[in-house]
């Protein structure tokens, strides 16, 4: 068993930005939007006038961008949505991982890390012990 502990912190990336480069919404999709009318697919074109219009994509969209293994374009649609709806906003996990044993009663043969009870290395922490990492 793993904690989690997750603290979002929010983070302006104009702050780092003399200039913000890009203006949303109005700017966030005119990359995208230049790239639609060039050199995509008819299937590309179609999830991209989809991703500009702001309707949610289907599931067999989802597949379809999978199908299409078109990363670059994923990931451009995906920073223009995110401008659009939160500009220049970005938010940042900072996580806390907790393990409050190493024994496992599973013997997977690619694990290095599980002890079986009682064996040379093995660990539990307390709630006390667990408290004071946090």
């Amino acid at each position: 068993m793993t904690l989690i502990l997750t603290v979002s912190t929010p983070y302006l990336a104009d702050t780092l930005l003399p200039e913000p480069r890009i203006e949303p919404p109005t700017a966030a999709y005119s990359a995208l939007a230049e790239l639609s009318s060039a050199r995509l697919t008819a299937t590309e074109r179609d999830l991209v006038a989809k991703v500009i219009s702001g309707a949610r994509l289907s599931d067999a969209d989802a597949l379809a961008l999978y199908q299409l293994d078109n990363l670059p374009l994923l990931s451009l649609m995906a920073h223009s949505v995110r401008l659009a709806k939160h500009g220049l906003r970005t938010y940042f996990n900072r996580n806390f991982h907790i393990e409050p044993t190493n024994i496992c009663v599973y013997t997977c043969s690619f694990c290095s890390f599980a002890r079986r009870p009682g064996e040379d290395g093995s660990w539990e922490y307390s709630l006390e012990q667990i408290e004071e990492q946090v």
